[in-house]
């Protein structure tokens, strides 16, 4: 029977991932859009640039063994998903809060979380708007829809700039991607549920729940929390998705001016070119200024391979 099996990587470990399936025999090539990909008898593994891991066969166990310890793999699951975690019916329960994030897998910029309260009309109003999840939208849509979203709801946004980012990222209570993203979700909808009363709330499956559920004080802890893939599926949850990405549009752009130069978006060569240009005029530390220190895209930079012109 074929599985799927779903996992979080941080993105500087990269470079272990793949030394790791190479030490089995195994080849990470890298598609067009940047997935890297490998496959074995009764399973493909596939580790996109979000930090997802996803394993898909009839034997999922086998790079599941590989991978232990470098990937946190939730339980195999059929390929079917189940009805409990189904959006259809978290767009059910209302009033509820739904948060996402943007930035985490831009070299460039903040990380901005959203959480946004819905009750039965502002989900009709935002279904017959058109919110979706952000990444099926342009930037010309979401500067459209994110302003009238955040004057309707009920709504939070923690904005980690870059210096704040790495600050928190060195600190051994947060050194590490998923616990940093589980901080300022829950955050974000703690500050929401202790102003709008919801009995459910929903969020993005970027690890063990409990990343969030640890990080919630006295309101938080009495709302139920759902982490499910692709929840953006879910009203709340795009309505969040679309101000996080609204956000994280203004604050690069904003840095960009600061810093009089383009920062491109994700973390592509044009984006290695940009900083190499910022290191060549400002000196290195520049890049904690401006980018999450941790990305393989910092080694790159400072190699002396890229420094040279």
């Amino acid at each position: 029977m074929n599985q799927t099996l779903t996992g979080i990587f941080s993105i500087e470990q990269i470079d272990e991932l793949e030394l790791t399936m190479s030490s089995y025999g195994y080849e990470l090539l890298e598609s067009v859009d940047r997935v890297l990909s490998t496959k074995g008898p009764g399973w493909t593994l596939r580790l996109y640039p979000s930090g997802k891991a996803v394993i898909q066969g009839t034997d999922v166990s086998i790079p599941r063994d590989y991978l232990t310890g470098i990937v946190e793999f939730s339980a195999p699951t059929p390929k079917k998903n189940k009805q409990s975690n189904s959006p259809a019916l978290t767009n059910a329960v209302l009033p509820r809060i739904g948060s996402d994030e943007s930035g985490k897998g831009d070299y460039f910029g903040p990380l901005v979380v959203a959480a946004v309260w819905v009750d039965d009309d502002l989900q009709r109003r935002f279904e017959s708007m058109g919110v979706t999840d952000s990444k099926k939208l342009n930037d010309t849509v979401i500067s459209r829809l994110a302003p009238e979203i955040m004057r309707s709801a009920p709504h939070e946004i923690v904005n980690i700039g870059p210096k704040k980012y790495n600050d928190l990222y060195s600190s051994p209570s947060l050194s590490n991607v998923n616990r940093l993203l589980g901080w300022a979700h829950a955050r974000a909808l703690e500050n929401v549920i202790s102003r709008n009363w919801a009995s459910l709330a929903v969020a993005d499956q970027f690890g063990d729940k409990r990343y969030i559920e640890s990080q919630l004080f006295e309101f938080g802890k009495k709302t139920e929390l759902h982490q499910m893939p692709r929840a953006e599926a879910d009203t709340a949850v795009a309505a969040a998705s679309v101000i996080a990405r609204y956000q994280f549009v203004r604050a690069i752009e904003r840095l960009g001016n600061q810093w009089q130069i383009r920062l491109p978006k994700g973390a592509s060569s044009a984006v290695v070119i940009a900083a190499k240009q910022l290191v060549s005029r400002h000196g290195p530390d520049v890049l904690r200024q401006v980018a999450k220190y941790h990305f393989k895209t910092t080694r790159q930079v400072l190699s002396s391979s890229y420094l040279d012109d």
